[in-house]
């Protein structure tokens, strides 16, 4: 890692995340009952004897449970409604001692959704509604539309409404946190085109998206802050292939972001960016391909704080797993499989080549 431009080779830092969820799936009359309880807990920790800023030690818990219940009304008009409670705390000790001292905060929802099929055409409309702890509460309606055209074609078109409330540690956090920050919110459109032949799918897809006090680092000032107006626009496509033993997904994004008041594009928004992804499933098996493509970007220099532009890159990973038991499964993976040099930040290097193993145990 760098600071500043400068090489820090004793820099190190570490994270353990422990996940712990509890589904529910069952049937009340006619029903049906969808939830989870889940529980996160994450610890980083971070060290660089050589630095002035040596010690800065992060825990975060968050606590989230779910419950949906929907019923198909004589297979034209399906509705669902439920709830989503969510909690975070964090605690956080730095070169300076203790800056968070178990800050926290919650945020119950409600929604209510509705799906109606007539003939060719499916129409959809949902509500949301957030009430937190700190920011209040806020409404949020959104609107999708399909119709099949024959030929396999399908044409759809959707417009919502978001609200997302600042982190906590987008709030608090030493020296960049803001308590003054003000709650993001959103209103979106877009308009796409599906066509399904045999195995293959493609699809194109325009969209538009405004936001309202956009919560951003502001490097000249070195604290968080809401943005007045920003617009994301763009197109996206993807063709797929789904096979008995091959899958295969190719995409690709063309993004327009801009700060409205200024002008200038966002800082670390790529213009072009697009993957590919093959799976090849043989017996008791499954071995992945993942590129990834960055473009160029606008960013910030790590020691001048002036506006440049980080160039661009492509990352290749490859993963496997043992698929033998159905409850036990061994697998591995290799990230950065060609040792590509990249910050996905300027100032941040991304990790080299790196092996990951474990074991994924279901019950």
């Amino acid at each position: 890692p760098r600071s500043a431009g400068v090489a820090t080779p004793n820099r190190r830092q570490d994270s353990v995340s422990k996940d712990l969820a509890i589904p529910l799936d069952l049937l009340a009359g006619s029903w049906q009952v969808g939830g989870h309880l889940s529980r996160v807990d994450t610890a980083f920790e971070f060290r660089d004897p050589d630095a002035f800023f040596s010690l800065n030690d992060t825990d975060v818990e968050r606590l989230r449970g779910r419950l949906v219940a929907s019923r198909d009304l004589g297979g034209r008009l399906w509705l669902g409604f439920g709830g989503e409670w969510q909690r975070s705390e964090v605690t956080n000790v730095s070169t300076f001692g203790v800056n968070l001292d178990g800050a926290d905060h919650e945020n119950l929802a409600t929604f209510l959704q509705a799906r109606y099929r007539q003939g060719p055409v499916v129409l959809e409309a949902a509500l949301r509604r957030d009430e937190h702890q700190v920011f209040g509460s806020e409404t949020s309606p959104s609107l999708g539309l399909a119709v099949r055209l024959g030929g396999g074609m399908r044409l759809r078109a959707s417009y919502g409404q978001g609200f997302r409330a600042p982190s906590l540690g987008e709030l608090f956090f030493p020296f960049s946190g803001n308590p003054d920050l003000r709650a993001e919110t959103s209103e979106s459109y877009e308009l796409a085109l599906e066509r399904q032949t045999g195995p293959w799918r493609f699809s194109v897809a325009a969209f538009d998206s405004r936001q309202e006090n956009l919560i951003e680092f502001d490097p000249a000032t070195f604290v968080n802050v809401n943005r007045g107006g920003t617009r994301n626009r763009g197109a996206e496509g993807e063709i797929s292939l789904s096979k008995a033993r091959l899958a295969l997904t190719a995409n690709f994004t063309y993004l327009n972001a801009e700060d409205e008041s200024t002008g200038k594009a966002l800082a670390r928004r790529p213009r072009e960016s697009g993957s590919f992804h093959l799976v090849y499933r043989p017996a008791e098996a499954s071995l992945s391909l993942i590129a990834l493509y960055v473009g160029r970007r606008p960013d910030l220099d790590p020691v001048t704080f002036e506006d440049t532009t980080n160039g661009s890159y492509t990352r290749l990973d490859l993963a496997a797993r043992w698929q033998r038991w159905q409850q036990f499964q061994p697998y591995g993976r290799v990230e950065n499989l060609v040792d590509e040099d990249y910050d996905e930040a300027l100032g941040f290097p991304a990790p080299g080549r790196t092996f990951v193993g474990g074991v994924s145990w279901t019950f």
